[in-house]
Order: C-alpha cells, then sequence, then structure tokens
C-alpha cells in the first residue's frame, strides 16, 4: 500500500520516535503483522509512506 501526499514534508529521521508517535506507531502495527513501513519524506516535498503487508487467506 503506498500513501503519497503533497504537503510540507518532514525529516523523518527527526521525527523518531520521541516526536511523532504516529509514525513509531504506524511502523509497530505492520511489524505486528508481519509486514515493514517505509517513510519517504523531503521538507517542501510531501510525504510518502510505503506498507508492504502479507496477504492472510482464511480457512
Amino acid at each position: 500500500m503506498m500513501v503519497r501526499d503533497d504537503g510540507r514534508g518532514f525529516v523523518p529521521e527527526e521525527a523518531e520516535p520521541r516526536k511523532s508517535l504516529g509514525v513509531q506507531g504506524m511502523r509497530e502495527r505492520a511489524h505486528l503483522v508481519g509486514g515493514h513501513l517505509q517513510v519517504l519524506s523531503v521538507p517542501g516535498a510531501g510525504t510518502t509512506v510505503l506498507a508492504r503487508l502479507p496477504l492472510h487467506q482464511g480457512p
């Protein structure tokens, strides 16, 4: 899954962990289900969040 915006952006290294529980929380939730979260952001150029999550098939 990919979510992208063209907002203000930010420096991801400065947002973790003390300033942004949102990014940390998303990363923890992705990890809990066996996935991975990547945040790409540049000040003045927006942010892209990539989540790679496994597909689980029901019984």
